[in-house]
């Protein structure tokens, strides 16, 4: 039969003078957890308009392609973002013009 001890047993029997400051002692984060850490850096995300809604258009860096689109949930008129991926800057119509 194999004992086991809880977290809050073990802190218990550590002094708080060998625990760090807080009393708290330190956890690994979880492994394997599935979570992105910063931005998706080969993605952009552009808004455009779907049946008279806001929708946002995800594209590939590299090709250029469009991988998906966020559609507004029912009974809504917009859609929200791709989390951690960058919106295209809008280029004014003002500097098209100059710049032509």
């Amino acid at each position: 039969m194999t004992r086991t001890v809880s977290f809050l047993k073990l802190q218990d029997r550590i002094p708080k003078s060998k625990l760090p400051q807080g009393g708290n002692m330190a956890v690994n984060k979880p492994t394997g957890d599935n979570a992105r850490k910063g931005a998706v850096k080969k993605r952009s995300q552009t808004k455009t308009t779907l049946g008279g809604a806001s929708a946002f258009t995800k594209r590939d860096k590299a090709s250029g392609e469009f991988m998906g689109v966020k559609k507004p949930s029912k009974g809504k008129k917009a859609a929200k973002k791709f989390k951690g991926v960058r919106l295209e800057k809008k280029v004014a119509k003002k500097k098209q013009a100059k710049k032509r």
